[in-house]
């Protein structure tokens, strides 16, 4: 009795990780770990971010300057000036700068979102190839299961004499032919 509550505790930690396994990869997660994962959709974000800052700075007005310089000595002395100057813009350049910053953030998005729609498409292709060709694996691990049955069966009836030895042959056939893992074409296009 001791030996086998000592075997179930053993055992125990086992079993809880093997009913433990996370679920299936769906799509929606596949698409979600693409995007995180993607140092291109990564680049993109900064590169909107550069560009909202670009847009920012457009926007702002000319930084004033200030000078200080020595001048030539007079009577007095030694002089000093401090020269301020505050650069005019004139004609439209501010607002014409800004909107130059503000197409290149339109079109830092649009590729940004180009991007973001070619990798989900990536993603999502990828994902539904790889469930066809588990689906096919699937179909042509069963369809081997029934050929060998019947080519089982076949034998047998041969074997009795119910059946003649050409039969035999056919199902042969089926089964090296489900054993290459081909698909009919017919089971393909359902």
């Amino acid at each position: 009795m001791r030996f086998l509550i000592v075997g179930i505790l053993c055992l125990a930690p086992g079993l809880a990780l093997a009913q433990a396994q996370p679920p299936p990869l769906t799509v929606e997660d596949a698409v979600a770990v693409a995007v995180k994962n993607n140092p291109r959709l990564s680049a993109a974000v900064r590169e909107v971010g550069a560009a909202h800052s670009g847009l920012r700075s457009a926007r702002a007005p000319a930084n004033p300057s200030f000078i200080f310089a020595p001048s030539v000595p007079n009577r007095e002395g030694a002089g000093e000036a401090i020269l301020f100057t505050q650069p005019l813009e004139l004609n439209g350049t501010r607002s014409a700068r800004t909107g130059v910053a503000g197409a290149q953030l339109r079109a830092t998005q649009a590729l940004a979102v180009v991007d973001m729609r070619g990798l989900v498409f990536d993603v999502k292709s990828a994902y539904y190839e790889l469930v066809r060709a588990r689906e096919l694996l699937s179909l042509s691990q069963d369809l081997l299961k029934t050929a060998e049955e019947f080519d089982r069966i076949t034998r047998r009836h041969v074997e009795l004499g119910r059946r003649p030895g050409i039969d035999l042959a056919q199902t042969g056939i089926e089964v090296t032919r489900a054993q290459s893992g081909k698909v009919p074409d017919d089971y393909r296009r359902r």
